[in-house]
């Protein structure tokens, strides 16, 4: 997935996830305390494209989050991730 495609993505899924807050008459910090995070690091993830597994299903199943509204469920090692090979090898 290129960089803009995957900027898009998570624009198109922020405002559906606005929409539904709205609907449901949550807000952002209900969502932020059922994940156990402050506001700004939860903002933080909504910004990606991924977010850890349990925190992910503490929100699901906290206020019935759809789960197509949040990052995809997976657990990322921190740190600098490995070179493609294709990378690695014009580098």
């Amino acid at each position: 997935m290129d960089t803009q495609t995957g900027i898009s993505l998570i624009h198109r899924r922020n405002q559906e996830l606005q929409a539904w807050i709205i609907d449901k008459q949550y807000t952002l910090k209900m969502l932020a305390d059922a994940a156990d995070l402050a506001l700004p690091t939860f903002l933080g993830h909504l910004k990606n494209l991924t977010m850890p597994v349990e925190r992910h299903r503490r929100i699901v199943e906290a206020y019935g989050v759809p789960s197509h509204l949040l990052p995809e469920p997976r657990d990322l090692r921190p740190g600098p991730k490995p070179l493609s090979a294709a990378t690695a090898t014009a580098a």
